[in-house]
């Protein structure tokens, strides 16, 4: 009879354990889905927002390698700023009117930059497109001033 009540309350013990770790990880799939709810049904267009404008891009920019003289102290290489105009057809919906917005803004012609446009249209989107190399410094501040109106501009 000892045996008997010694294997009831073992078991009934068991149970009890067995119950309370199913409750747990009952109650955790019901959290984990409920965030999930959460970030999918209600967030989700805000996170959509995000994630179409996040883009991260990298830009190497070379460091200034000073100034270079030949041995008898002649100057034979100074460092000068120098910008390029590029643009990231992906990033840009319409890029043939980006680029004649740019022309009238740098008061150049058109033509060349649209012609590199289409040399250029079976590369890869995400890759930036130089248009315009060794801008000036007031050239950049037109373009800085107008980046809001040219989209894919970098």
């Amino acid at each position: 009879m000892k045996d008997s009540y010694i294997k009831e309350v073992d078991h009934d013990w068991y149970r009890q354990r067995l119950s309370g770790a199913i409750i747990c990880v009952f109650a955790a799939f019901l959290i984990l889905l409920g965030r999930l709810y959460y970030l999918q049904i209600i967030s989700g267009s805000k996170y959509r927002r995000l994630s179409e404008n996040n883009c991260v891009r990298l830009r190497a920019i070379a460091p200034t390698r000073g100034l270079i003289f030949d041995r008898t102290g002649t100057l034979i290489v100074d460092n000068r700023p120098s910008f390029n105009l590029s643009i990231v057809l992906e990033d840009s919906k319409k890029p043939k009117e980006v680029v004649t917005r740019l022309s009238s803004l740098l008061d150049v012609p058109p033509e060349p930059l649209l012609t590199r446009l289409e040399e250029r249209k079976s590369c890869s989107p995400f890759k930036p497109l130089v248009l315009k190399r060794n801008l000036s410094r007031d050239a950049v501040a037109v373009i800085e001033a107008h980046k809001l109106d040219l989209p894919g501009i970098v």
